[in-house]
C-alpha cells in the first residue's frame, strides 16, 4: 500500500514540472515481469496506489521511477534500471487498435487515424501524459491532436458510408 506523505509528495512533484526524463510506453506484462525479477533484491521499494493505478518505485530510498498502469506509461531518468533498452523510441511507442477502445469504434478506424496523422505515438503518449497529471480531458491535453483525430474520423466516415457522429475521441482515445 502506498504511504500518504509519499504519493503526495509525488503529486507535487509532478506540478513543479519536476519531471523524469524518460517517458516510454511499458506494458503491464513487462511491468509485471521487472517486479518479478526484482522481488529479492531489498534496495528496491515499490509501492502502489491502487486508486490512481500508480506505482512509485524506489531505489535506497530514491524516487527512480513512475509507472501508470492505466496509460501503460513509464517515467524515469534512465530507462536501463528497468531492464528494457530502449534504442529507437518510435518503435517503443507504436500503438496498435487494440492499445484504444474498439467498443466505441470499429478496428479499421482506429488504425486509419494511427497511420494517418503524422508523429501519433509521440504526440499522444505526450497527451497522456498530461491528462493523467492534470486531470483533464483529452480535448483539452493536446486540443490541436484531438482536432486532427476528429478530421481523420470524417474523412474514414465519409470513405466508408458512416456516421461520424457515432464516433467520440474521448471514449476511444481518452482513458
Amino acid at each position: 500500500m502506498i504511504y500518504i506523505q509519499e504519493f503526495k509528495r509525488f503529486v507535487n512533484e509532478n506540478l513543479r514540472d519536476s519531471s523524469f526524463k524518460e517517458t516510454v510506453k511499458y506494458t503491464k506484462s513487462d511491468f509485471e515481469n521487472w517486479k518479478k525479477e526484482i522481488k529479492n533484491n531489498k534496495d528496491i521499494v515499490i509501492d502502489h496506489n491502487s486508486v490512481e493505478k500508480i506505482w512509485l518505485i524506489y531505489i535506497n530510498d530514491k524516487h527512480v521511477g513512475t509507472y501508470n498502469e492505466k496509460t501503460q506509461i513509464l517515467m524515469c531518468d534512465d530507462i536501463k534500471l528497468f531492464g528494457n533498452v530502449v534504442e529507437n523510441l518510435d518503435e517503443a511507442i507504436k500503438y496498435k487498435p487494440e492499445d484504444f477502445n474498439l467498443d466505441n469504434a470499429p478496428k479499421e478506424l482506429v488504425q486509419y487515424i494511427i497511420d494517418n496523422i503524422d508523429d501519433f505515438g509521440k504526440r499522444y503518449q505526450k497527451a497522456i501524459t498530461k491528462m493523467d497529471r492534470q486531470r483533464c480531458p483529452f480535448r483539452i491535453a493536446d486540443n490541436v491532436l484531438y482536432n486532427e483525430i476528429n478530421d481523420r474520423i470524417s474523412d474514414w466516415c465519409s470513405d466508408n458510408d458512416e456516421d461520424e457522429d457515432d464516433y467520440d475521441v474521448e471514449e476511444i482515445f481518452g482513458f
